[in-house]
């Protein structure tokens, strides 16, 4: 939705001073407590699997786990639409409707996060207590990490995503969330709905609604790469089914990601990187200034490496214009500007070659996930911009002789001329 030879002087750790989100829950009462999500989900015609659990996972997170072997095809669980919470959901709630009276224009993914918020705070405030009152209390992915862990994504484009979050999170608490909540819910636990929503939501055409929709249950299941499952689907309910024979966690797969997705939605990434990218954006100058274009996503060497968009923006054609009937090559000046400007972008990465190697190489033993993390995702960005640089000297290289072969064609006309 996730890589030296002259060390530069260390430079100031980046910090998005973000208080700690400690959830500030009412004092306990005397009120019977909430059933289980199990018995809450089962009490709406959900089934789940009777070997399922939901356990304590080796990723350092909850996760489902069974029992006994499942061979394939096994219907793991299915989640009705009346537990499922989508943005019309929050919109229809009472603080959907505070926020659409302070604001009538309120974006629905917005409306979203103030209801999470609110349930996660005061899990009793909502028809879905039990749901919130299973989800974790903390955030997980690098929006929440410390000033030093930051660092380690010194020069990334993560870094510069999670600064313009942070900021964009602050002034929508500031001047959208409904005043009459606010000494309720506070802004860290705004900010820990967002990061719940990113990292446990869904697409609603899953069951043809608009927007981001949350499966409770099902969303706790954890990811693994590459993992065959089968999703069926309806306005009426979500069923999950895995492909092959499952033994102990019962892992999802969370699609085509890369890196830098992963770690900013969930807050890891693996050590599989042949998905990985690297967003490019170029700034080009017209009649009114520099404008920023992109931004266009360099892949791992093969078939698409490098955008068409991108090519048209550097040839200066601009990616709006329509393609031509017959597809023009790429300009030298071209590649040797994208050549300059990703060996340029490698250069951060570089410098912390070693460091990233050796935590990457101690994997788990490291002791510190989040150096795990940043390692991995780095070692991918580096991958990408080191193949994208050797086949932009590959092209230079090819250019150079198509422009000494024409100009040893030119000669020979004019000789001829003469």
């Amino acid at each position: 939705m996730s890589s030296p030879p002259s060390p530069k002087r260390p430079r100031p750790s980046p910090s998005l001073e973000i208080p700690s989100p400690s959830l500030e829950t009412p004092s306990p009462s005397l009120e019977t407590p909430p059933p289980s999500l199990e018995t809450w989900l089962k009490s709406h015609g959900s089934y789940i699997h009777p070997s399922l659990s939901l356990l304590p996972s080796p990723l350092g997170s909850t996760g489902l786990f069974t029992s006994t072997p499942l061979p394939p095809s096994t219907k793991i669980i299915t989640v009705p639409s009346s537990c499922i919470i989508t943005e019309n959901v929050a919109r229809q709630s009472d603080i959907g409707k505070a926020c659409l009276a302070q604001n009538p224009n309120c974006d629905s993914k917005f409306i979203l996060q103030a209801f999470v918020a609110l349930g996660i705070t005061v899990p009793s405030s909502t028809n879905y207590e039990p749901y919130f009152s299973s989800l974790p209390k903390t955030d997980p992915t690098p929006y929440s990490w410390s000033p030093s862990h930051l660092s380690l994504l010194e020069s990334t484009n993560l870094l510069a995503s999670l600064l313009l979050l942070n900021s964009s999170q602050k002034q929508q608490y500031t001047t959208s969330f409904p005043t009459s909540y606010k000494s309720l819910i506070n802004l860290p636990q705004f900010e820990l709905s967002c990061s719940l929503i990113r990292s446990r939501s869904f697409p609603g055409h899953l069951i043809n609604v608009t927007g981001s929709i949350l499966l409770p249950y099902l969303d706790s299941a954890n990811h693994e790469h590459a993992c065959p499952v089968t999703w069926s689907c309806s306005e009426k309910e979500v069923t999950l089914l895995n492909e092959g024979k499952v033994v102990g966690e019962v892992f999802n797969n969370y699609g085509g990601k890369g890196g830098e997705q992963m770690l900013m939605c969930y807050g890891f990434c693996g050590e599989e990187m042949e998905l990985e990218t690297y967003g490019l954006k170029v700034g080009v100058r017209g009649e009114g200034g520099v404008r920023k274009m992109g931004p266009y996503y360099v892949r791992r060497r093969g078939e698409g490496q490098f955008p068409k968009e991108l090519w048209k923006v550097l040839d200066g054609g601009g990616e709006e214009e329509e393609e031509e009937e017959e597809e023009e090559g790429v300009s030298a000046e071209a590649v040797e500007m994208l050549l300059e400007m990703l060996e340029k972008r490698l250069e951060p990465f570089e410098e912390t070659r070693e460091r990233d190697d050796e935590a990457r190489a101690k994997g788990s033993g490291a002791g510190e996930p989040e150096v795990l993390f940043a390692s991995r995702y780095r070692v991918g960005q580096r991958l990408v911009l080191e193949e994208a640089v050797e086949t932009l000297k590959e092209m230079m290289g090819t250019v150079d002789e198509y422009v000494d072969d024409v100009d040893d064609v030119d000669d020979k006309v004019s000789e001829n001329k003469v």
